[in-house]
């Protein structure tokens, strides 16, 4: 079945489906495996939730906004971070952090999970937003599969993927052989990045999805 696919801008969380002149909500991170591994999003059935409130509707399509092309600018910020990392390297024998390896290892995990519990805060923030709008506990739920807009996209999200992946495991690496402040700067930014591509296997535009099976009604 033909989807089209649109933005909820300012709660990048979710995703409005019209299918058939329904509308649907996905919740792209109500996964953790999907958040993990994007990917999943195209193997694995994904819940959806169908919107009957008109009003509701309205509401979420009209603060629809033109989609911006991130894929590539976030390359581009990324690859600029790393020669900016590399240019500030010189002064990290100023912002140096002296310790042994399991010192600097302790220091990283405090950085994952200092960024552990950002995202969860900015995951309940978006949640209470569309939940402003509409209320998901309330509505039918649906699972579909949903595919790659097409094999160019398919590619895409892998390249972004294991690109930021790449980038994640080098800061993770130099933070623990030879930590600096400047490092640890960008291990976050890079995990941040990597977490973001959890967004990128649905975006807005026409796909194909299939449903699995009837619906399950709230109560």
């Amino acid at each position: 079945m033909n989807c089209e696919v649109r933005d909820i801008p300012k709660i990048l969380r979710y995703r409005m489906l019209t299918i058939d002149g329904e509308v649907y909500i996905l919740d792209l991170w109500g996964s953790f495996w999907k958040i993990i591994f994007p990917f999943l999003f195209w193997m694995l059935p994904n819940r959806v939730y169908k919107v009957d409130n008109l009003n509701a509707v309205e509401k979420l399509k009209s603060t629809e906004i033109k989609q911006n092309k991130t894929g590539h600018s976030s390359i581009l910020g990324a690859g600029s971070g790393l020669f900016l990392a590399l240019f500030l390297k010189p002064l990290s024998d100023y912002l140096s952090i002296p310790g042994s390896p399991l010192t600097n290892s302790v220091i990283l995990l405090i950085i994952v999970l200092l960024m552990f519990v950002l995202c969860v805060s900015v995951n309940n923030m978006l949640e209470n937003k569309l939940y402003n709008i509409v209320n998901l506990k309330r509505l039918s739920t649906y699972k579909l599969w949903i595919k790659p807009k097409s094999i160019k996209h398919f590619f895409q999200i892998v390249a972004i993927y294991f690109f930021f992946l790449a980038l994640t495991v080098l800061f993770f690496v130099m933070s623990i052989k030879d930590p600096d402040v400047i490092t640890l700067i960008f291990t976050m930014i890079a995990m941040f990045f990597l977490l973001l591509c959890s967004v990128g296997p649905v975006t807005m535009g026409t796909t194909i999805v299939k449903f699995k099976c009837s619906s399950e009604t709230a109560v």
